[in-house]
């Protein structure tokens, strides 16, 4: 399906709403009723055409307006009826509807979000935050000396705006982490632009509880549906549950004072109510603080979790190739050799790596390149090694490499073959290439040995040592454990 489609649809589906303003109010509710019908059917169609990865997000969406059309129906048997009032069973409906899209809605985004769930949870906080000084100054006040809601409606109408409020969160944080401007992620934006004209603007300007079907306020509503289809019937609706780009997510300041912002929010609008001589509003106390306390609670949960996972990275890992520091490595070779006396492993081996002329390199060009150079050597042994090996930076330019279930002799044929291909590619440092070597030891434990990693490194280190100081460019095979006593003898690659 073209993305045409679907603005031929929206387009038609604001020209009949336009059209329906000049009809009688039974002729406007039957038009909306028909066009909530034609909106849920777009979506289904969307859905069977474009395949998205989450169906069930827009199958939701589809529910949300069926609900929609069932709480407009009741509209239209009111009317049918002369009353232009709203009734329980409508506004239920519609709160349902509310409920259903907002699921939708974070399903949705969910795949879409994972990699900045932080700068979305801010950007909620802040808009429900938002959402809150909006109902205090200019809803509370007019609900209750014009409409003359019991508690229950003003809740429902509450969490309605604040629904309302943190899609429209959610929408600003997506158009600033997406690359363009997806036409899916700006139906979104008429739509939810749509439900606070519906929710706001229509209690700012109203001075009855009279609703006037085929008005400019009420259409928004429509508006709101139409545009939910559109984004259903384009393209870029299967964009939505991609994984988005990843974004940096750090425990600061300034996120900190916005967290304690939006959680104040509520309660300082109640005060400044207060002190302007109104009386309290006991909803937004309890439906404010129940939307916002936890989402802030989970976002310095994941803020702290956040810098505890870093400082434990930083701990365990070397700071400047990533790659597991000396502290790790011992960890894992030891549980390593557990599983080879256990009989979970058949062997354990080390590669012991050191580069050649490394010196000689960050003596000539700089620490710098000499940094880029171990970068770069780091990133190729990891390329030559299996999926469950390890490399780890053991110090300056030594690495260690841990394989299991390997012998040496596959060692010296396979991965060491490897690193010395992969060294042989010239590195570019700078206005200058140079290239590498690395001498290679390789120390392995069987089942009949009993060596500690300590053992087995040393073993690794003696057997690279004597490459070092050999001509030979293969790898030396160090003495192993067999039958409880050390084979001195060393083979030769």
């Amino acid at each position: 399906m073209r993305p045409r489609a679907a603005h031929a649809y929206f387009a038609i589906g604001v020209a009949v709403t336009l059209l329906h303003l000049f009809g009688s109010e039974l002729t406007a509710e039957l038009v909306r009723d028909f066009m909530t019908l034609t909106a849920v059917i777009a979506v289904l169609v969307g859905i069977r055409h474009h395949r998205p990865r989450l169906r069930l997000a827009w199958y939701l969406f589809a529910l949300a307006l069926f609900t929609f059309g069932l709480e407009q129906l009741c509209w239209t048997i009111n009317i049918m009826r002369r009353n232009t009032v709203a009734g329980p069973i409508g506004n239920t409906f519609d709160l349902i509807g509310y409920a259903i899209l907002m699921t939708g809605a974070v399903v949705a985004l969910r795949a879409r979000t994972r990699r900045d769930a932080g700068g979305v949870l801010d950007a909620t906080v802040l808009a429900v935050a938002s959402g809150t000084v909006i109902w205090e100054f200019l809803m509370f006040g007019k609900l209750m000396a014009v409409f003359h809601l019991s508690v229950p409606a003003l809740a429902a109408e509450l969490i309605q705006l604040l629904m309302v409020m943190a899609g429209l969160g959610v929408l600003l944080r997506l158009a600033q982490t997406t690359t363009g401007s997806p036409a899916s992620l700006c139906y979104l934006f008429v739509a939810d632009f749509g439900g606070f004209v519906q929710i706001v603007v229509f209690t700012v300007v109203s001075n009855t509880t009279t609703r006037v079907p085929g008005s400019l306020i009420e259409s928004a509503n429509l508006l709101a549906v139409l545009a939910i289809a559109a984004a259903a019937l384009h393209p870029a609706m299967a964009q939505l549950t991609e994984a988005g780009p990843v974004i940096s997510d750090r425990l600061s300041l300034r996120r900190l004072l916005l967290l304690g912002t939006g959680l104040v929010a509520g309660p300082m609008s109640v005060g400044s109510w207060l002190m302007l001589g109104h009386p309290a509003d006991a909803v937004l106390l309890v439906v404010g603080s129940v939307a916002i306390v936890p989402l802030v609670m989970y976002r310095i949960r994941g803020l702290v979790s956040q810098r505890e996972a870093i400082l434990a990275q930083q701990a365990l890992h070397d700071s400047l190739t990533g790659l597991p520091n000396r502290t790790l490595f011992f960890d894992l070779l030891s549980a390593a050799l557990r599983r080879v006396r256990q009989g979970a492993s058949s062997q354990v081996a080390v590669v012991f790596c050191d580069l050649d002329g490394f010196k000689r390199i960050n003596d000539s060009l700089g620490h710098t390149a000499g940094d880029q150079l171990l970068v770069a050597v780091a990133g190729r042994l990891q390329d030559c090694v299996r999926g469950n090996d390890v490399v780890c930076r053991f110090g300056g330019d030594e690495f260690l490499i841990l394989c299991e279930n390997l012998t040496e002799h596959e060692i010296a044929n396979r991965i060491s073959a490897r690193i010395t291909g992969e060294l042989e590619r010239p590195v570019t440092l700078g206005p200058v290439k140079v290239t590498i070597t690395a001498s290679i030891g390789v120390a392995a434990m069987t089942a009949d040995g009993d060596l500690t990693a300590e053992e087995i490194i040393r073993d690794a280190d003696l057997a690279m040592y004597a490459v070092k100081q050999s001509t030979s460019s293969g790898p030396q095979l160090a003495p192993r454990q067999v039958g409880g006593q050390r084979n001195r003898a060393r083979a030769k690659p």
